[in-house]
């Protein structure tokens, strides 16, 4: 596990799994990254069916807040990518 790109996508995930239903200014915060990149992996996951989002809020902004949560795909990705955490840490 020594592609950052898939640390950084198992944490993103996790935090997901920790919050959910969350939005993005939340993983944003849990993260401490800019809006950017989360978007970029909001992007990705939902094209590769790991979150899904699981209701929208008009609010006084002028875009709707979004509501994202786990799939089963990503359920199961968050799961094995622990499991493969742990045997490396043993």
């Amino acid at each position: 596990m020594n592609n950052p790109g898939i640390q950084s996508l198992g944490k993103f995930l996790l935090v997901i799994k920790k919050q959910q239903p969350t939005t993005r200014q939340r993983i944003s915060n849990a993260l401490n990254r800019a809006y950017g990149m989360v978007n970029e992996y909001l992007k990705f996951c939902s094209k590769t069916s790991l979150i899904q989002i699981s209701k929208i809020e008009n609010n006084r902004g002028p875009w709707p807040q979004k509501y994202y949560v786990l799939t089963p795909t990503g359920e199961i990705l968050v799961k094995v990518l622990g499991e493969i955490r742990n045997e490396r840490a043993r």
